[in-house]
């Protein structure tokens, strides 16, 4: 089973080598939409299938934790169900509190280190292949 991943990164250097790590990882995993604001990220969600979000939190027009709050306060049942996890180099107390209350599945420090992104895949595939079967 395919698993579709949505990057969501303002920076374009860290949206591009997020994606090229995902890609090397497992072939189950495909980065098929990238955002550089929280307005594409729900742009997305509606025109293709998402199995798992990464987004950063800080990022323009909208930001990650209120793209969060938008997909769980959705009419939608199909993306209420979605992990979404943060990205962050800001890993405070504050900042992890602020992600749990937006709905967010869980965090990841930036820079990405391979084997915790790996893991976070890991983890929440192993989730929505429950969620589905």
């Amino acid at each position: 089973m395919m698993i579709n991943v949505l990057v969501a990164e303002d920076e374009p250097l860290i949206l591009n080598s997020i994606t090229k790590l995902i890609h090397s990882l497992d072939s189950d995993f495909i980065v098929c939409a990238r955002a550089k604001n929280g307005l594409e990220v729900l742009q997305c969600l509606n025109s293709q299938p998402i199995n798992i979000i990464f987004t950063d939190i800080k990022m323009p027009l909208l930001n990650g934790l209120d793209a969060t709050k938008e997909i769980r306060e959705s009419s939608r049942e199909d993306l209420k169900h979605i992990p979404v996890i943060a990205m962050t180099a800001d890993a405070f107390a504050e900042d992890v509190a602020a992600c749990r209350m937006a709905g967010m599945n869980g965090h990841i420090a930036k820079p990405v280190e391979p084997k915790i992104l790996t893991a976070a895949l890991k983890q929440y595939t192993k989730k929505t292949r429950e969620t589905e079967s």
